[in-house]
Order: C-alpha cells, then sequence, then structure tokens
C-alpha cells in the first residue's frame, strides 16, 4: 500500500468522524427540543376534575383555599 492511500484512508476516517459527531449534535439538540415541548404542555395541561366526594375520607389536596 501507498502512502498516498493511507493518506485517503485516513481523510475518510476523519470525514466519517465528523460526519457522527455532527449528526450526534443534531440528535441531541431534537432530543432537548422535544423535552421542552412536553414540558410545555404539560404545564398547559389543566387540574385533574373532581369526579366524587363520597369515596374521599379527607380533603382533597389543591382543591382548598
Amino acid at each position: 500500500m501507498s502512502i498516498r492511500h493511507f493518506a485517503k484512508t485516513r481523510k475518510r476516517i476523519a470525514s466519517l468522524g465528523a460526519s457522527a459527531r455532527g449528526e450526534a449534535l443534531r440528535i441531541a439538540k431534537r432530543i432537548e427540543e422535544n423535552f421542552l415541548y412536553l414540558e410545555a404542555i404539560r404545564k398547559m395541561k389543566p387540574p385533574p376534575k373532581v369526579r366524587s366526594l363520597k369515596v374521599v375520607r379527607n380533603k382533597l389536596p389543591g382543591i382548598y383555599r
């Protein structure tokens, strides 16, 4: 194998590594954006409605002032 072949191989490997790193960074950003979206959705979700007071022995948390 020639020196030229080794140089091409090293360059190809470096290029693949850079591509993989870029893809990993894009994926990490998408995952972070998804969790931020999920947090926003959960904040906008209304609290659950009380269906019945007959089976509750104590006061329900969060509905009394």
